[in-house]
This record gives structure tokens, sequence and C-alpha cells, in this order.
């Protein structure tokens, strides 16, 4: 399948823009890359805080479990040989391309699904975040979360977390199934950039979208304050472990120096005689 896009601007125009924002995110990789190894730390701890929250309610994630177990159900005997294999999973790949190419000021030229692979032609260059997006962005399910929001009775049915269910299933699959040490995108990227960058990007993603299924925008703010709060600890460590104590070691205090004034026989004759 190959879908040639109908240009929305000039050419020009879209490569000012797209290579500006390239040199941006160039100039941010590594201060993003470090920040995410920093970040890896609260997204556990709010991760582990949301499975405290389900632990004690877990009825409230039981339409979220329920996607998942109908995911993994209807794959193998259905949904494989309906999907002609992996190739839905190659369309979201390359979806997922085009849009951050999109976001990022490039325009997307062709679009091209097979069997064998896909591949999306963008004019003006490429960047990291492009070429990184499809391993951690959760495209399926943000269109599933439209489809519920727009479906009947949405208030009144668990459509949200039946379909956060099912396309996080495959959202997880997928960015298993793709990520491999023969990606090309990786390469693109940095070898060492993407190990740093990955893991906290995946386990936000997760973590929110998870947070949503149970608890709508409340959780996820509550997901978010969580590493907010972890974040906080670490800054308030941080200053602690540089400053070690230093023990000081006893000073004995100064012997007094006697007043010549005072000691002055004198000035001792003089004193007794005006008191007189």
């Amino acid at each position: 399948m190959t879908l040639p896009l109908p240009c929305l601007s000039s050419p020009t125009h879209f490569m000012v823009i797209g290579r500006s924002i390239d040199r941006v995110l160039d100039a941010l990789k590594w201060p993003i890359g470090a920040f995410a190894v920093l970040m890896l730390g609260p997204l556990c701890y709010a991760t582990l805080r949301f499975a405290g929250r389900i632990w004690q309610h877990p009825w409230s994630l039981i339409w979220f479990v329920a996607g998942i177990l109908a995911y993994a159900f209807a794959w193998r005997p259905f949904m494989r040989k309906w999907l002609k294999s992996d190739w839905m999973l190659t369309v979201e790949h390359e979806l997922t391309h085009a849009l951050f190419a999109v976001l990022t000021g490039h325009r997307v030229k062709s679009f091209q699904v097979t069997r064998k692979g896909g591949r999306v032609e963008v004019v003006g260059g490429s960047n990291w975040l492009i070429a990184l997006a499809p391993y951690f962005f959760p495209t399926a399910p943000l269109i599933l979360l439209l489809f519920a929001i727009l479906m009947p009775l949405g208030t009144l049915l668990p459509w949200t977390g039946l379909f956060l269910g099912f396309s996080m299933a495959y959202h997880v699959r997928s960015t298993w199934t793709e990520t491999h040490g023969a990606q090309t995108d990786f390469d693109q990227a940095g070898r060492w950039f993407t190990l740093a960058f990955l893991p906290s990007a995946n386990l936000c993603a997760i973590g929110l979208v998870a947070s949503f299924a149970v608890g709508g925008w409340d959780g996820m703010q509550q997901f978010t304050r969580d590493a907010s709060t972890a974040i906080h600890w670490l800054v308030m460590l941080v200053p602690s472990a540089l400053s070690w104590p230093v023990e000081e070691s006893p000073m004995l205090d100064p012997a007094p120096v006697p007043d010549p004034v005072a000691t002055d026989p004198r000035v001792i004759g003089l004193i007794s005689v005006a008191a007189r």
C-alpha cells in the first residue's frame, strides 16, 4: 500500500520549519537523555504507587484487564489471520513515524506499507524523535480512545477501559516485537541514546494510559504527582549526600588577658581616694 500525500504548503516552508525544529531537538538530545535516566526511578515509584492502589481496589481495573484478556484470546485464532500476520503492526509503526514527522515540521511525501515492511518518506530529513516515536508512543490506544469517546452510552458502558486495555496489549506486543538490535531507527537516533531514553518513555506512556483507564484525568494527575514526589525526594537527597558532615575538633577557650589599666597600682589608688 503506497499513499502519495498531497503537499499542504510549499516544500521550502516545511523544510525551514523542520530544520529549525531538528536543530533544537539535536541540541536537547542528550539533556533529554540524561533527564530520562534520572526519571526512571521516579517513574518506577509512581508505577508501584499505582499498583498499590489497584491492589487495594482491584475492581477499578476490571474492564482494562478484560480488554487485555480479550486481545490475548482473540489474537491468534482470529486477528492474526484477519490482519495478514504483522501487516497491521507495520501500518501503526509507519503511521507513528508520519505523525511525529508532521508534528516536528516535516512534510510526509509518501507512506508505503507491504507485507515485507514499510517506509515513510519525509521531506527535509529526519530527527531522533521521528525515529524513536513508534517504540514508545501509544498511537493505537489514542485512536481507540477517540472511538470509545464517540461510542453510544459512553458514560454508562465501560468502553474506555475495554478499548484502552485491548489497545495497550496490542501496543506492548508491537513494541516488544519491533524492538530488536537490527532496527535501523536505533542507529539513526544513536544506540546509547536509545538505551537511555526508551525505558523511561515507555514506562511513562504505559503508566499514564493505565492510570487514565482506571481513574480518568484524575488518575493521570495522581500518577504525575507520585512521580513529582519522588523527584522532590531526589532533589532533597542529593544535597544531603554531597554535604558530608565534618566533625570539628574541640577548641579551648583562650586564656583571659589581664587589663593593664585595671592592674596598675596608681589607678587603683586613685579609685580608692575617689571612693572616700
